[in-house]
Order: structure tokens, then sequence, then C-alpha cells
């Protein structure tokens, strides 16, 4: 209810009351002054010629006195509005389906569940001046734990499902499942992705997830916990038992938006081979409070052992792949090759990206010592640093360039980055 009121001098105005009083009076007869009655006969050697006084009620008087008050009355308005018991903060809504339920029906359902709801099915973009669709977020302040369900297949370069931190196309992080492609192979697994004050994090942590490293290499359990302006990853195949991914830093501001989003991996030089709708589907989103106590408290993984792993010998001129493979401490382990640092050592011999050594041509035998670096951090314990080296030889040339072993992936971090910045439209 409303109330206001307003003074009554506007031409609007109603009058609540109103006083007239009026006075008047006069008086008949010769107003003209002159002698009193009488003064001259009796004065010797007086003026006969001035006029006597005029006698007792003939001189003429007029008064007038008008006086008015009028009141009005002060305007008040009231308004009063009636509204429905209770509002609605938050609509959780699943569809349950059976076996007998095809796929072309599945979908029918969901359109007509997601127009019953208000879900915006529309693509969408987070790029400036864009809008944000297919991305359910809300707005968080302080310190946070994000954990998810998903179960995303991406199969195209690019194609990217998981956790979004946002707060404006310059300061983001992501973290989730996708693939990604290079000149030297391909990458599908985890990867932890940020971008503050418009420069990507130079920091990144990831972790293959495919059929080699998992049983069901399209469900995936994801956690990431925020302290401050540090970004600390996690994942599970089982919802239980989380490997800690790694942690980037990214000094984003207190109050954020988070939620869920799927990206096809669009971009102008894609054109229309790239321009498909996707399908992830998230379950048991919780967001919860940071106390300092991290999530699965003294369980998370430890590092312990850092293994390298590739050929003893290859020709100059040609190249081979090696592996970095690190140990935990509850006996998993974690295929590292993309996110370790590797160096080689003598300079002059080749080089070494990804670990994938490209060594050049050599007129005799040369021995040359792989370096692999992977650090690994956790809340609790904090960051630990292992290193691993081999001992390769790089022989002679005896033919042309060729390439050992299956190639490694190159990792090509833009697209993630874009997903970050939003710059790249978002699928169903």
């Amino acid at each position: 209810e409303t109330e206001s009121f307003s003074p009554g001098d506007g031409g609007d105005a109603v009058q609540r009351s109103s006083t007239t009083v009026t006075e008047s009076y006069s008086a008949a007869g010769d107003a003209t002054s002159g002698a009193v009655p009488g003064v001259v006969a009796n004065i010797p050697g007086a003026d006969t010629s001035l006029p006597a006084a005029a006698a007792d009620g003939e001189a003429s008087t007029n008064y007038t006195r008008t006086e008015t008050t009028t009141n009005f009355e002060v305007s008040r308005t009231v308004t009063r509005s009636v509204r429905a018991v209770g509002d609605v903060e938050r609509l959780s809504v699943s569809l349950l389906l059976d076996d007998s339920v095809t796929e072309e029906q599945a979908a029918s359902l969901m359109e007509v569940v997601s127009t019953a709801v208000g879900i915006d099915t529309e693509r969408g973009a987070l790029e400036e001046g864009g809008v944000a669709r297919n991305f359910l977020l809300r707005d968080i302040t302080g310190d946070f734990v994000l954990e998810v369900r998903l179960e995303f297949n991406p199969r195209a370069a690019r194609e990217f499902g998981g956790i979004l931190v946002y707060f404006d196309d310059a300061n983001a992080v992501a973290l989730g499942l996708t693939f990604v492609s290079g000149e030297r192979g391909e990458f599908r697994g985890i990867a932890l992705v940020g971008v503050a004050d418009g420069d990507a994090v130079e920091q990144r942590a990831v972790a293959r997830f495919d059929d080699e490293s998992t049983v069901n290499p399209n469900v995936v359990y994801l956690r990431l916990l925020r302290s401050g302006a540090q970004f600390v990853a996690g994942f599970s195949d089982d919802g239980t038992n989380f490997i800690e991914l790694g942690s980037i830093t990214a000094a984003l501001p207190a109050s954020v938006q988070v939620g869920l989003g799927a990206a096809n991996g669009d971009f102008p030089e894609c054109g229309a081979d790239c321009d498909i709708s996707i399908t992830a589907d998230f379950d048991y989103f919780q967001i919860s409070s940071f106390d300092g106590t991290p999530p699965g408290g003294s369980d998370l993984p430890v590092l312990v052992e850092l293994i390298l792993e590739g050929p003893d010998a290859l020709e100059g001129g040609s190249m081979a792949s090696f592996t970095a493979t690190a140990i935990f401490d509850d006996d998993t382990e974690q295929d590292v090759t993309a996110d370790a640092d590797w160096s080689l050592a003598p300079m002059g011999v080749g080089t070494i990206d990804g670990g994938v050594l490209a060594a050049d041509p050599v007129a005799v035998t040369q021995q040359a010592t792989i370096v692999a670096s992977y650090t690994h951090s956790t809340t609790a314990v904090g960051e630990t640093t292992l290193t691993a080296t081999k001992v390769v030889q790089i022989l002679a040339a005896s033919g042309g360039p060729s390439m050992c072993g299956a190639g490694v992936a190159t990792l090509m971090w833009m697209p993630l980055l874009s997903f970050a910045l939003g710059r790249r439209r978002q699928g169903v």
C-alpha cells in the first residue's frame, strides 16, 4: 500500500470551504465642510460669505469592507496492490522418461516442458551486445564450491560443456569436458581455463578423459572451488573419488555469476559446418559456501611420482612422442603429457613441445636428455612439483623424415579462452 499527498494550490484543487464577509456603510446629505452653525453670526467682523456647516443628518459618508477566506482540501492518493502469496526464487524441473520413449518423442517432450517453464532454447552469445542464452546463470558473492554431473559427448573440434564463472567478457573461468585438435593430434578431456582483465590466464589445468582413461568417457562429475583469486578444479567418474585437476589464479570480482552451459565451437571461420546444435545433460548441480575446508577433506590425492615414457632412440630429422604420467598417493594415475613442462638438452639437437620431440639431422649419433616437469596443486597440501628425465639417442639420419609413435595432442587453447570470453554462439 502506498499513500501520497499534494498541496491544494493546483488547478485541480478541491475547495473545502469558503467564507465571505461584506460590510458597507453610507450617509446622505452635503458633505462640504463649513463653519459651525451660529458662529459667523455671533462673531463681529466675521466673513459672512462662509457657508454654514451642514446640520446633523445632512452629511454623506460611504464605507465598504469585503473579506473572503477559501480553504482547499489536501489531495491524498492511496494505492493498494494485491500479490499472490510467495515469490518464485528458483524453479527446478526434471523430465523422467523410460526406455519406450524414442529420441524424437524425447525431443518433442523436452520442447513442451521448456516452453511451459519458460526456458529459452534459442541460440545466443555472451559476446558484447549479445544475449546469454543457454547459460543457466545466477548471482553469487564470496567463496564457493560448485559441483555437477555432466553427460556430454564432444564430438567435434571446439565443443565444450561444463561450469562457467562469469563476470564479463574480460573476466571468466570455465571448467568442463572438451574436444580440441591441432596439427599434432587431438585431445578429449577436462580443461580448466580462464581470462582476467581481458588477458588469458597463463595457467591452465587439463587431463585426458576418453576411452583409454575411463570406462564411460561421456559422464563426468565436475567440481570447482573458489578461494579468493584461486580456482581449484577436480573431476570424478563416479562422483565419489575425485582427482584434483589443478588450479589457476584469476582475480575476478567478489560478486560474479555462476552456472552451466554448452558451446558448439562455432566461430566465423568455421561457417555452416559448425552451425549445429549439441546436447549437454546436467544433474545434481550444487552450490555451497567454502569455509576453508576442502571438499572431501584429506581424501584428495597427492602427487607422489612422475613417469616419463617413450622410445629410447630415433633418427635425426624424425619425430617421436613421449608421455608423462602422474602417480598419486591413492594409487590412481593420470596422463599429464599435455600439462607438463618439457625441455631438451643439449641445445642444437632438436626441440620438444607437448611431449613431441623433433630431432635435428645429425652426422653422428648424439645423446640427448628429455626433461618433463609437472606441478600438482591441492588445497590441503599446496603445490607439489616433480621432474622426470629420459636419455635418448639421436641417430645419424639414414632416410627422410619419419614419425615414431602415435601423435600427441597440441592443445589449441584459444577456443577455450574464447569460450571463457564468450566469443562464440551456444547450442541447445
